[in-house]
């Protein structure tokens, strides 16, 4: 039942609603500066590699903390030949690195589905660890 809470003395509820709405607020505020903290962050390390590049230095000490460049590698499968880098890796001394993995959104959805429908079945419940949490949803709506 949605009511609607009309304003005036002080209701709990809404104090509470107005507490949320402002911690909200300022998470998305400091997510926003987290984000321009994180670009600047990455410009200022490209210009001190750079730097250390074009001096040839390769570590330096400062502030107790050490300062150096390393290289990271990621590799992922390209999409059209997925199927047979896998078929390749299974068939190697790589073949461990193959998993069978179901994705958690789409069987979450299913299983609600199957839930809302009263069509899951015991022998494929089994399987799986369901919980549910409450959250609270807060969007623009008629002003009370």
């Amino acid at each position: 039942m949605a009511v609607a809470v009309q304003q005036g003395a002080p209701n709990p509820m809404l104090v509470l609603a107005g507490e949320i709405l402002q911690s909200r607020q300022e998470i998305d505020e400091l997510e926003e500066r987290l984000k321009e903290l994180k670009k600047l962050n990455e410009q200022q390390e490209s210009q001190l590699i750079e730097m250390m590049l074009a001096e040839e230095v390769d570590k330096f000490v400062f502030a107790g903390r050490t300062f150096y460049p390393s290289t990271r590698l990621w590799a992922s499968l390209k999409a059209e030949s997925k199927d047979e880098a896998i078929e390749w890796l299974e068939n190697s001394d790589f073949a461990d690195l193959v998993k069978k993995q179901v994705n958690t959104q789409s069987l979450s959805s299913l299983v609600k589905e199957l839930r809302e429908n009263d069509e899951m079945p015991e022998e494929f419940e089994q399987f799986l660890n369901i919980s549910e949490r409450v959250t609270l949803t807060v969007r623009k709506g008629a002003k009370g």
